[in-house]
């Protein structure tokens, strides 16, 4: 820092400190930035070593204080804002932890075959369309065309019964669907797919949480329902 600058009556440029840990404190990440407590410092030593025949006018002397003044509200909103944010972190791990054992829709396009009871392949047209279901193994191929028919706008469910095209019922495990709609004048209807499970666990990443749900890893906003 150029102290001559201060004694002579003008101050560098304020910035908002950025050290991590030690917003407010006077600390500096750079040899250009001031906290606040720096900036008071300066401003002490430059009255005191003003010239008294000709002292700081007015105008400058409030613009500088104006300036700690936004230096300490900005450095306040940061640590208010660093605060939410750790809060809402906090908040939304504790809520996906709950969430284990518990069943939950949420969206995806995973199916999974455990027994022999059906298999539920819900899904959501934005208009009536005529629906296709395709399924797929772990390996990417093609086991099982459904041909559902003309469907309304809105959300639509199939009950798989776990049999490929040749009528074989196959292994327990996790497929995955795609669900094509097309109108009655053929053009393509959006289509919105969900998955039905169980969390088994959580895993936490930067500070968001994945729930494992079918062997699939589902973010916590991306669910829409607790059963």
């Amino acid at each position: 820092m150029n102290t001559s600058s201060v004694l002579n009556g003008s101050f560098p440029t304020i910035h908002q400190s950025q050290s991590s840990g030690a917003t407010g404190k006077g600390k500096t990440s750079g040899t250009n930035s001031l906290g606040k407590e720096d900036f008071l410092s300066l401003l002490v030593t430059q009255l005191k070593h003003q010239n008294p025949l000709e002292p700081m006018n007015n105008q400058e002397f409030i613009a500088q204080l104006t300036s700690f003044s936004s230096l300490e509200q900005l450095e306040n909103m940061s640590q208010q804002l660093s605060t939410s944010v750790l809060l809402q972190q906090s908040q939304n791990n504790a809520a996906a932890v709950s969430l284990v054992g518990k069943e939950i829709k949420a969206l995806g396009s995973v199916v999974e075959i455990s027994g022999s009871s059906p298999s539920n392949i819900s899904y959501e047209l934005q208009n009536n369309a005529n629906v296709t279901i395709l399924i797929y193994d772990g390996d990417g191929n093609l086991v099982k065309t459904i041909n559902a028919g003309n469907q309304s706008a809105g959300e639509n469910s199939f009950a798989w019964d776990g049999g490929d095209d040749s009528g074989e019922h196959l292994p327990e495990g996790i497929y995955t669907y795609e669900v094509t709609a097309v109108s009655s004048d053929e053009v393509s209807v959006g289509v919105k797919t969900f998955l039905f499970g169980t969390v088994k666990g959580v895993r936490f990443e930067n500070g968001n949480a994945f729930l494992s749900v079918g062997g699939e890893e589902i973010g916590l906003l991306d669910v829409l329902g607790v059963f």
